[in-house]
């Protein structure tokens, strides 16, 4: 009997073995591309949830809704509850409605007919500007 082995193909176990491979660096790659593509900031998700929440109450009580906020911290205020931004430091300046802000406290209107304050916040490492008509805002790094 005489038996060749063909050279040059890869048996069913290395292919399988290349598979197993392929699909386990999908698994731990496939997250990371998502968050990248989608687009979702920390500090805009932050953001944009306060004020989410904040329409919400100026739609149910037909009255506009004031997010506070503290330079030098990185936290917000709203119905008595505090909301720390993530992967900031600290507000350092504040415009709000092209108005710089003087003192430590400043005040973000959300209004019941779907707009918020036009605001520009610099922080430690970026700037947060808000879309006024979108109740959204977008995160800059510097």
């Amino acid at each position: 009997m005489n038996l060749e082995l063909k050279t040059g193909a890869f048996t069913f176990i290395e292919l399988l073995i290349i598979i197993v491979i392929f699909g386990l660096s999908l698994m731990f790659i496939t997250p990371k591309i998502a968050a990248k593509f989608s687009g979702l900031n920390p500090v805009e998700a932050g953001i944009n949830n306060i004020i989410n929440i904040a329409f919400l109450d100026a739609q149910k009580t037909k009255k506009p809704v004031f997010i506070k906020g503290i330079k030098g911290t990185n936290k917000l205020f709203l119905d008595n509850k505090s909301y720390e931004i993530k992967d900031i430091e600290s507000f350092q300046t504040v415009e709000i409605n092209e108005i710089n802000q003087p003192g430590l406290d400043f005040y973000i209107g959300v209004y019941p007919k779907r707009f918020v304050d036009s605001f520009k916040i610099e922080t430690n490492n970026g700037i947060i500007k808000s879309n006024s008509l979108g109740l959204t805002c977008e995160f800059s790094k510097k």
